[in-house]
């Protein structure tokens, strides 16, 4: 029973890391029709690159719906999709997928008119110049054959205008700022991103507060100077003094 029980619990726990299954229908993708599907993902934007990696700029783009959307290549060759889904989370591996050429089928009906010539020749009868082959033959090389006829199949080239959009990928490194390739992230408060690195910002010295220094040490230091000045004269002086501003 504990066997049975950790069987199950690992099938459920696989079944919740398997990713995305992209899938192209019947795999047969061709000029203006290639329909996909997008399992566990109901709406998004298909990206069509035409690099292996499905990077940078985006060559087409397709939205789709429930699941399932159709793309409509206006060339042949191998392209790369991957799928975006809109929760901006999920997306699908990036996968390659070739475009062909469709089949044209051209269908050639000769027809022959009933109620031939008395005495006409039918086809693949003998025939000369003065025997006559029954309408819609002629006489080829002594044998009465059809009429080859002549289809003229017109091409119709659809030049369809395309939009090219850059897909953003989350920032790989430690800061991103207005990157064409990657969201912003920014860096932590009191940290400069440059280089896509996060360098700390140094705080400038404080000048007013040497200043204040300054003049507190000078403030100080006055009273000082004139007071060891006036201990340092003798009495007899400060006679001499007193009598000169006494007059």
């Amino acid at each position: 029973m504990s066997k049975i029980i950790f069987y199950i619990s690992f099938f459920i726990f696989s079944l919740c890391l398997t990713q995305i299954v992209f899938a192209l229908s019947s795999g047969n993708c061709v000029i203006d029709n290639c329909q996909y599907f997008v399992n566990e993902c109901k709406s998004g934007v298909l990206g069509i690159y035409s690099k292996q990696d499905c990077m940078g700029i985006v060559d087409y783009q397709s939205e789709f719906s429930n699941g399932v959307g159709v793309w409509y290549p206006d060339t042949n060759g191998i392209f790369y999709m991957k799928a975006y889904c809109d929760d901006k989370i999920t997306k699908t591996d990036c996968v390659s997928v070739s475009v062909g050429v469709p089949t044209v089928t051209i269908t050639t009906v000769s027809t022959v008119t009933e109620g031939f010539p008395s005495g006409c020749k039918q086809e693949n009868y003998v025939c000369t110049q003065i025997s006559l082959c029954c309408p819609g033959l002629t006489c080829v090389e002594g044998i009465c054959r059809k009429i080859p006829t002549t289809t003229t199949t017109a091409q119709t080239t659809t030049t369809a205008q395309t939009t090219t959009t850059l897909m953003k990928e989350d920032c790989p490194y430690k800061c991103c700022e207005d990157e064409e390739l990657y969201y912003d992230m920014s860096c932590p408060e009191g940290y400069l991103c440059e280089e896509n690195s996060c360098v700390k910002i140094e705080k400038p010295i404080d000048r007013s507060y040497t200043n204040y220094i300054a003049m507190l040490i000078l403030v100080i230091l006055i009273p000082v100077f004139i007071l060891t000045f006036l201990l340092k004269r003798k009495a007899s002086e400060w006679k001499k003094l007193y009598k000169k501003f006494s007059r």
